[in-house]
């Protein structure tokens, strides 16, 4: 089983480069000798591989057909490459921070083989990396904020009175927008914040699962405190899983800041009098500019998160307009409270919906209609 994308391959992480040019940029025979942590995760799961790869792709394949591969799933072999290719970076990740292998009968922690006296030879920064990889928890995050070329804010989904941290990396930051569900390994570099590299991107549809089955699962009281590190990580990795190998069971869609059925609802306006109309929408304070020549209006939710309760767009042609809602019921109250704020300036044509699943098959994210 191939347990690397090849250099000239995608990256996994989605970041739309080459894996060489991206998180498998190779830090060169000297790496160990300089100062960053780039390089450690592939010198040290190299290392393990050249003296046990037997005992490490056995574990490894058990870990991931055995435990965690959802029992209705697709077979191996059918599931696209690239998201193959994510797969086993995941997976692999997980075996360094948090898995074991088995040696003349007994189990041996591989975070702790590797730092281990006799084990690759890390530069400290590349020691510290691999440290951390054993002792910082992989957990779930909503990217809040993007700052282009440099890196994202993010608030902890599952405490999220806890301070938000922000990230420095770029690749994400050319990929991500508000509002993605993330799993990751949030880890310091130089005073910086940085991304271990393995990443787990749910579904816009499937946060609000993601985020309810990790804490269903860690709310059983048979969990030691010793294992709950370990526990969360692997429910984080099982769910995102059946996220992206399984299908969609429509019934379960929902819109999680209200819990009403997700439905995709667009409404077409004709442009009466364009200045009158970007005064009033510039003028209202409940509407933030979002930079390609839309407004969106925000609303903060129980949970403390911001999200977007309808987002206007320039039409596909001249002198038009949509707008855009995730439900029905925030349709209707959203088009009352847009008629009244445009007035005269705007005529409406016309409702369409759209099925969500279909949409996501299609492709296409909300923002971008």
């Amino acid at each position: 089983m191939s347990t690397r994308p090849g250099r000239n391959d995608p990256c996994p992480c989605g970041s739309g480069r080459k894996f060489k040019l991206c998180h498998g940029r190779d830090p060169g025979p000297d790496a160990a000798d300089g100062g960053t942590h780039e390089g450690a995760a592939r010198r040290a799961l190299d290392w393990v591989g050249n003296r046990h790869r037997k005992a490490l792709e056995r574990e490894t394949t058990d870990l991931l057909f055995e435990d965690l591969w959802p029992e209705d799933g697709p077979h191996p072999e059918d599931v696209d490459a690239q998201l193959m290719q994510q797969i086993l970076v995941n997976i692999n990740e997980w075996m360094l921070a948090a898995g074991s292998i088995e040696i003349r009968k007994e189990m041996h922690p591989i975070n702790a083989m590797v730092l281990a006296d006799g084990g690759p030879p890390f530069n400290p920064a590349q020691r510290d990396f691999i440290r951390q990889l054993g002792t910082e928890p992989l957990g779930l995050y909503y990217v809040t904020e993007v700052t282009a070329r440099e890196g994202v804010k993010l608030v902890d989904a599952l405490s999220p009175d806890l301070p938000p941290v922000f990230v420095h990396d770029v690749a994400l930051s050319d990929t991500a927008d508000p509002g993605l569900l993330l799993g990751c390994r949030i880890l310091k570099s130089d005073e910086r914040h940085i991304l271990s590299g393995a990443i787990y991107p749910f579904p816009e549809l499937g946060a609000g699962h993601a985020i309810d089955g990790v804490r269903e699962h860690m709310a059983h009281e048979d969990i030691p405190a010793d294992e709950r590190m370990y526990e969360q990580g692997w429910a984080i990795m099982a769910i995102w899983l059946d996220h992206v190998l399984m299908p969609v069971d429509p019934s379960e869609l929902r819109d999680e800041a209200t819990g009403d059925p997700l439905v995709f609802v667009t409404d077409h306006y004709r442009v009466v009098d364009a200045g009158a109309m970007k005064a009033a929408l510039d003028g209202c304070t409940d509407l933030e500019p979002d930079g390609d020549g839309g407004w969106t209006k925000l609303s903060t939710g129980d949970d403390g998160l911001k999200r977007a309760t309808l987002q206007v767009h320039p039409g596909k042609v001249a002198s038009r307009l949509e707008v855009f809602y995730r439900t029905e019921a925030l349709a209707d109250e959203g088009r009352s409270w847009f008629d009244a704020l445009t007035g005269a300036s705007v005529k409406h044509l016309s409702r369409e919906r759209n099925d969500p699943l279909e949409t996501l098959r299609e492709g296409l994210e909300p923002e971008d209609r």
